[in-house]
């Protein structure tokens, strides 16, 4: 069951990047202050890629499906709002 869960948050990990760089190139500002202030300081793209690497490295490594599947709800909202924040 993990797996699955862990597969769409993989995938999510992706919508969130892609999202947010746009949002970004749009002018908005990153809403986490932890991930602003590394963004100011480092590369966006490369600051979440290896972010998203130790998220999934670690929610392999627990490997308890409520805790994956309970990133993916988090992480369908983020990127929904992201995409709202894009549209308009």
């Amino acid at each position: 069951m993990n797996t699955l869960f862990l597969i769409l948050f993989c995938i999510l990990q992706i919508g969130d990047i892609h999202t947010t760089i746009k949002a970004l190139e749009m002018g908005h500002r990153e809403a986490n202050p932890f991930l602003n202030h590394l963004f100011q300081k480092f590369d966006p793209l490369f600051v979440m890629i290896i972010i998203k690497f130790i998220a999934i490295g670690l929610l392999w490594y627990v490997n308890f499906w409520p805790i994956t599947a309970a990133m993916c709800v988090l992480y369908v909202w983020v990127v929904w709002n992201n995409w709202k924040l894009i549209r308009g």
